[in-house]
């Protein structure tokens, strides 16, 4: 029987960067996958854009470069196609990286597979999963050897592990072995995704036919040459999404649009995709967990299904990590932290799938209401600069709720909480600075807290009362909470209103913002505060 610390089923994105954050936490990970071979996957790639708040994450873990090395910076995304495009830049996300990027999937998982490789995450390809046994200790699930096998082999293979993490798409087979139910809307019409060569200039943005009967958009690779097209067809020429898609449909899609087929051509790929957002009732069931598209099926607008994904992953490995090496205190702060991953992932969802419904009714606009629609909130989101950065935060990744984090032992009602850390960067001279930022990354690579101690000039507090507030508070971490938590002492700059009168931040390890203490605040509450969320988090210190 093989055995791992954690079996993660499929090889996504998703699976690959779930699997790299727990290795790198020294846990052993075995990844499973029907497929025969790396190099044998689908070259294919439906996901295109990945957002600010995924390199971010990246940034964070010291591989961004990977990344930006194979890719197009993004300045600015849209909302259903608008011609209004919302604006990415570091006035609005206030991160080191504030733009979007334009990558296939294919390079993101070959990027991935080599970090996973290299920190040693171990492969079974050929392995199809069947089903899942779960005890209070273990999961054993089943899969099928897909090559052939040898008299003295079975085809059936039997795997232990502590836990298991489903990234096997929209379809999963672990979803449905666990009994987790998948609901949502089904598919009101089907799009189509064409990777093509071109010969004419490529339009801008998003266009719908000059007879409202669908629309398309055109967008570079990053190869240099191949582009994504786009398109949606309706009425009598709409096909559902099991029937094969033809180059014919796709020059036909461009003609109506934009009065030329603009000399497509060579399609490498072509496939349907339908508007149906499905979500788990749960992320988790025991020792079984879901992310991702098995987590997850949204319709494809501006790429959030797969940073979500991302997010889902980061969540959920620190968590993880925790349980395994033994770190938390207690059975209760143990099921605490592994129970808040599905409520925490699962409000995003279901709080992003409001602004992926809206878009994909306005990009499937089939009715005049609808097209009067599309104008009313292209012009909001242009004459109002409030409304434009709502936006571009929210689909980039930045505007998630932060209702599940109130939840915790944090009695604070600051705006910050369950935030991302944004709009505020690190201040000292060079020196100084490559230090603190090395802590904060050690820090997180450790999935361990970090607890950011700002200047007295910048947290705007009395010099005095703000320094012996901070030296209560790192004596207080060191002294009980030292195997959780790093502190970092820095001047910083802040480029966001929301940052005055805070003295220090708690970071959780996937760089939300758990615990916010200010100036106003007596010593005795900002201690008692920070306590209390370190307890929810970590149990009774020793």
């Amino acid at each position: 029987m093989i055995s791992a610390d954690v079996l993660v089923v499929g090889s996504g994105p998703v699976g690959l960067w779930v699997a790299f954050e727990l290795r790198r936490a020294g846990v052993d990970v075995l990844v499973v996958d029907s497929i025969s071979a790396r190099d044998s996957r689908n070259k294919a790639s439906k996901a295109l854009v990945t957002s600010a708040s995924t390199l971010e994450i990246f940034h964070l873990r010291n591989v961004v470069d990977q990344f930006l090395n194979q890719g197009i910076v993004q300045s600015a995304t849209h909302f259903a196609g608008l011609d209004t495009l919302l604006k990415l830049n570091e006035n609005v996300l206030g991160t080191k990286y504030s733009h979007g990027l334009i990558i296939p999937q294919s390079r993101i998982e070959n990027i991935l597979l080599d970090l996973c490789e290299t920190a040693g995450v171990r492969f079974e390809w050929g392995l199809e999963f069947c089903g899942i046994e779960q005890t209070p200790d273990e999961v054993v699930a089943t899969a099928d050897r897909k090559a052939v096998v040898t008299d003295d082999q079975s085809s059936t293979v039997r795997i232990r592990a502590s836990w298991l993490v489903g990234c096997d798409g929209t379809h999963s087979k672990v979803r449905q072995a666990s009994g987790i139910a998948f609901e949502g809307t089904p598919s009101l019409f089907t799009g189509m995704l064409a990777d093509v060569r071109i010969t004419q200039p490529v339009p801008l943005g998003y266009k719908m036919s000059a007879s409202h009967s669908g629309g398309a958009m055109v967008v570079p690779l990053g190869d240099g040459i191949h582009h994504r097209v786009i398109g949606i067809l309706k009425g009598s020429r709409e096909k559902p999404p099991s029937e094969p898609l033809s180059m014919n449909e796709i020059l036909e899609c461009l003609r109506d649009t934009f009065g030329s087929d603009i000399g497509a051509h060579s399609p490498i790929w072509l496939s349907r995709f339908g508007s149906a957002c499905r979500t788990a009732q749960s992320f988790r069931d025991r020792r079984v967990f879901l992310a991702g598209d098995a987590a997850h099926q949204l319709f494809p607008a501006g790429g959030q299904g797969l940073n979500i994904g991302f997010q889902d992953a980061t969540n959920l490995a620190w968590k993880l990590s925790w349980a395994l090496k033994g770190d938390l205190k207690s059975l209760a702060s143990y099921e605490r932290v592994l129970t808040s991953y599905s409520d925490e992932r699962r409000t995003v969802v279901l709080d992003t799938l409001s602004n992926i419904q809206a878009q994909a009714l306005l990009v499937s606009a089939d009715s005049e209401p609808v097209y009067a629609m599309r104008k009313v909130f292209a012009e909001a989101i242009r004459e109002s600069e409030q409304l434009n950065t709502l936006w571009a935060r929210r689909i980039s990744g930045f505007g998630e709720p932060s209702e599940p984090f109130t939840k915790t032992g944090n009695t604070s009602s600051n705006e910050l909480i369950g935030t991302r850390l944004s709009h505020l960067i690190l201040k000292d001279n060079p020196e100084i600075k490559a230090q603190a930022f090395h802590q904060l990354l050690s820090a997180i690579l450790q999935h361990r807290f970090v607890l950011i101690l700002r200047s007295e000039n910048e947290s705007q507090g009395t010099p005095d009362t703000a320094t012996k507030a901070k030296q209560a508070l790192r004596k207080m971490v060191d002294s009980k909470w030292e195997k959780y938590t790093t502190v970092v002492e820095c001047a910083t700059q802040a480029s966001h209103a929301k940052w005055v009168g805070i003295l220090a931040v708690l970071i959780r390890p996937d760089s939300y913002i758990a615990w916010v203490g200010s100036t106003s605040q007596a010593e005795d509450e900002l201690l008692g505060s920070l306590e209390m969320e370190l307890k929810w988090w970590c149990g009774s210190h020793s």
